[in-house]
C-alpha cells in the first residue's frame, strides 16, 4: 500500500482531525515536555509538525492504525517508541522555528 493510500485509508476510517489527536497522544506519551512549551494540538504550529514530519514516522502510524482497524475495529493510541529522539527534536526545532 502506498503511502497516499494508507492516508486516504487512514482518514476515511477515523477521519483527519481524529488521527491528528491520535498523532498528538503519541507526542505526549514520546516527547516529555511538549506542554511545557505551550505546544496545541489544534494549532498551526502542530499542524506545522505534522507536516514536517519524517515520512517513516508519519508511515509507521499508518501502517499501525491500518493494521489495528483490520484486527480489533479501534485504535487508542499509536505507539512511536522507536522513534522518541528524533519527535522531540522535530517538535522542539519545529516549534523554535515556527516561534
Amino acid at each position: 500500500m502506498k503511502l497516499e493510500e494508507m492516508e486516504e485509508f487512514v482518514h476515511k476510517e477515523i477521519g483527519a482531525e481524529e488521527f491528528k489527536d491520535l498523532l498528538y497522544s503519541s507526542f505526549e506519551l514520546a516527547v516529555k515536555g511538549v506542554n511545557e512549551f505551550g505546544f496545541e494540538k489544534k494549532g498551526d504550529k502542530f499542524n506545522r509538525v505534522v507536516r514536517g514530519l519524517r515520512k517513516d514516522i508519519i508511515e509507521h502510524a499508518y501502517i499501525f492504525i491500518i493494521n489495528s482497524k483490520k484486527c480489533c475495529g479501534k485504535v487508542n493510541k499509536i505507539p512511536i517508541y522507536s522513534t522518541d529522539e528524533s519527535l522531540r527534536i522535530i517538535v522542539m526545532n519545529e516549534y523554535i522555528n515556527s516561534s
